[in-house]
């Protein structure tokens, strides 16, 4: 449990940082911020896994009632992540490329395989959540301690 902690608040931190570093390259070239799609997805996506963590609620309150709410969140952040990636993949793909694009240089080759990469991965994680006995067990003395903790 504290490992995917660790790792969700490393993710988030990532993605803040990688928010800030967008925004100053957007000030330094003076792009407008937030003027596509993919910059929309990505701030929903950072801002759902901000809330993820609901600062100082006890664990009892998060293993017990919010859990279903806390999965639905996780699934959600992942269609999110992966609707990012591929919009700023297409984005990227027709700024830089523009009418060539057609003619599928070796970039747009890249960039394309990429996205189906982005989209088979997603596939194969939705393939592992649905798979029920994959699924990390509930087990009625971890609750109890859980409760007895707080």
């Amino acid at each position: 449990m504290l490992v995917h902690a660790g790792l969700m608040l490393l993710a988030l931190l990532l993605s803040v940082l990688g928010l800030c570093a967008v925004f100053d390259f957007h000030r330094g070239f003076h792009i407008p911020n937030l003027y596509s799609l993919n910059s929309w997805v990505g701030i929903c996506t950072v801002l759902i896994g901000s809330l993820v963590w609901l600062p100082g609620s006890p664990l009892w309150f998060h293993s017990s009632t919010l859990k279903p709410v806390y999965i639905w969140m996780g699934k959600v952040m992942l269609i999110l992540c992966l609707a990012s990636c591929i919009s700023g993949i297409n984005e990227k793909l027709l700024l830089t490329l523009g009418n060539p694009y057609n003619s599928l240089p070796v970039e747009a080759k890249f960039e394309n395989s990429l996205g189906i990469l982005v989209a088979a991965f997603g596939l194969v994680v939705f393939g592992i959540l649905s798979k029920n006995r994959w699924q990390r067990p509930e087990i009625d003395s971890e609750r109890a301690d859980l409760c007895m903790a707080y």
